[in-house]
């Protein structure tokens, strides 16, 4: 299975079909990335750049940024811990799962952070959105990059615009937690198992 979480993170192939490709592939991600081996190969692949790159081809698509959120979420999630728990051994880059240089030429955050925008009125993305800044948030250098470009609005807005919804409103609520708890003063955040 390593093999193939490596080859996911490979530059995209000139398919005709690869908008379904990258669907296909970003569905299977999540049911891979579950197994901390695979994360751990995903990350140091690069796999997070892949992602991102995908929401910047196709930016126009739900369905793909909603998946690749969930994707997302996986390869934030803490190594050796439960999900919302802060390990400061815990991503294999220590600066997060963001490389610098991206492929994307954006920053990743910039991307999320967008698309959240741009999608503010489907629950399902929004929920799945908010779900992967709980553990993005996790790394002290991208929480502090997710407030300096609007993640509290955002979240905020998240909230706002599905206030029925009980996962949008679950997921926001410990990504404002994550959001607003001063890193330095706590070794464990609050997150969702």
């Amino acid at each position: 299975m390593s093999f193939f979480v490596s080859k996911i993170a490979d530059p995209p192939l000139p398919f005709v079909y690869l908008f379904n490709l990258q669907i296909m592939c970003l569905k299977c991600l999540p049911y891979l990335l579950e197994d901390e081996s695979q994360r751990t190969t995903a990350q140091r692949a690069g796999l997070t750049d892949s992602v991102l790159r995908a929401m910047v081809l196709f930016p126009d698509s739900i369905e793909l940024h909603t998946v690749a959120f969930h994707t997302l979420v996986l390869l934030a999630r803490p190594l050796g811990g439960n999900e919302g728990m802060l390990f400061h051994t815990a991503m294999v880059n220590t600066r997060g799962i963001f490389n610098n240089g991206s492929n994307c030429s954006k920053n990743g955050i910039v991307i999320m952070l967008d698309s959240m925008r741009r999608f503010a009125q489907d629950e399902i993305l929004q929920a799945m959105s908010c779900w992967s800044l709980v553990n993005v948030a996790l790394t002290p250098l991208q929480k502090s990059m997710l407030v300096k470009l609007g993640g509290l609005t955002v979240t905020a807005n998240a909230m706002l615009q599905h206030p029925y919804n009980a996962e949008v409103q679950f997921r926001a609520l410990f990504a404002l937690i994550n959001l607003v708890i001063p890193c330095k003063s706590l070794r464990i955040v609050v997150g969702l198992v």
